[in-house]
């Protein structure tokens, strides 16, 4: 929907230009009248062409940056990300005020009476300027609209309110003692989940966090040493997950903290064969939305799929391993004729052979990671995979 109200505003400004020509070569009157042409009279006369130039090339900006910044990132095809449509916007905005502005002053100070074309064109470009902000308020709307579905997901599923972390063991000396670099918000006396791979999850409270040797009462996004009460002697090992997210809280919410966790830390690790263990384990034991475009007939039916500026020729099947990652599509509530399905990673292989080159987990955030045919290939060969998917 905004995408056609930009190309309205767009539209309406190319009508406010056209309408300037018109008026600068009918005021001319060659035929009838003898004029002197002067180079401030051409120049007043190219104004509205000169704006709209400068709006076509917000565009063009807004596109080059684009690619620039994200060419090795996952991106919709025939979509913009959020920001760059954002430029845009503003880059419209800004245009049409100036031209208000400016046509404003150079009109009143050629008569006090306005002619019905030099009306025009002022109104043109007032409407455009109030389609812009109805557009900016539908933004807002739709953005505390996503964070209010959020929220009333999350206070399901986390412990401590809508602060969502995790934070995975990198060091750990005793049973209730660790080290490891908290995404989020983490408080003193927080109720937390442990969740080790092979073992399960259990209930925790934190009970001390020190932070460049001093005791806190609160750590965001740094490493921190925390000391834990919990029940189960030797449930501590290192790559395990420190989480305020539960992970069957609610059975119709999917969440993979344990998942999200491992992701988070795949840039320092990569190379450590035990996380890689870790990852391949959570990976298969988790569970992910796929977003499901409907169609009347059956063969039509598609999942979301992004392709990548390294290779825009292949399509990359997307999942989501929690709501938060999925409401980072920022058009989730707005596209039609979808359905959100929920399936296992296993099931996800089976339709990459048919119209995907492979897979990408959470494209927008927090953590982006690509399974590739031969990572694919690499699960697939794990002793007991197939295992693991047996009711």
């Amino acid at each position: 929907m905004k995408k056609y109200l930009l190309l309205l505003v767009m539209f309406i400004a190319t009508i406010g230009y056209i309408a300037g020509l018109y008026g600068f070569f009918h005021n001319l009157n060659f035929i009838f009248h003898e004029i002197t042409i002067t180079p401030w009279l051409i120049l007043r006369g190219m104004f509205p062409l000169a704006w709209g130039v400068m709006a076509l090339l917000t565009f063009v900006m807004a596109e080059y940056v684009y690619r620039q910044r994200f060419r090795n990132e996952p991106h919709f095809r025939l979509k913009r990300i959020i920001w760059s449509k954002n430029l845009c916007f503003i880059g419209i905005v800004v245009v049409l005020i100036a031209r208000l502005i400016i046509t404003s002053r150079l009109i009143g100070g050629q008569s006090s009476t306005l002619s019905s074309k030099e009306m025009i064109q002022l109104y043109l470009t007032m409407a455009a300027i109030g389609i812009a902000v109805v557009i900016f308020i539908r933004q807002q709307y739709t953005k505390i609209k996503y964070q209010r579905e959020l929220r009333r997901y999350e206070k399901v599923s986390i412990l401590n309110g809508e602060r969502r972390y995790t934070m995975m063991v990198i060091e750990t000396n005793q049973d209730t003692i660790c080290t490891g670099f908290v995404y989020g918000e983490m408080n003193v006396n927080d109720t937390v989940c442990l969740h080790c791979s092979d073992k399960g999850d259990i209930d925790a409270k934190i009970i001390e966090i020190i932070c460049n040797d001093k005791s806190v009462t609160s750590a965001r996004n740094q490493t921190v040493t925390i000391k834990l009460d919990h029940s189960c002697k030797g449930f501590l090992q290192k790559n395990s997950i420190i989480s305020s997210i539960q992970y069957d809280a609610n059975p119709t919410i999917v969440e993979n903290p344990g998942l999200s966790g491992v992701l988070r830390e795949y840039g320092k690790f990569f190379e450590d064969q035990e996380y890689i263990g870790t990852l391949v384990y959570e990976i298969c034991m988790s569970e992910y939305y796929l977003i499901k475009y409907t169609s009347e007939k059956e063969e039509d039916e598609r999942f979301m799929s992004v392709r990548l500026n390294i290779d825009p020729s292949k399509d990359v099947l997307v999942l989501f391993t929690d709501w938060d990652a999925l409401l980072r599509y920022s058009n989730i509530l707005e596209e039609d004729n979808l359905q959100l399905e929920v399936r296992n990673i296993k099931e996800c292989f089976h339709l990459i052979p048919a119209k995907y080159d492979s897979i990408v987990i959470n494209p927008f955030g927090p953590k982006s990671f690509i399974i590739t045919k031969e990572f694919m290939r690499y699960i697939q060969e794990v002793p007991g995979y197939d295992e693991l998917f047996k009711d």
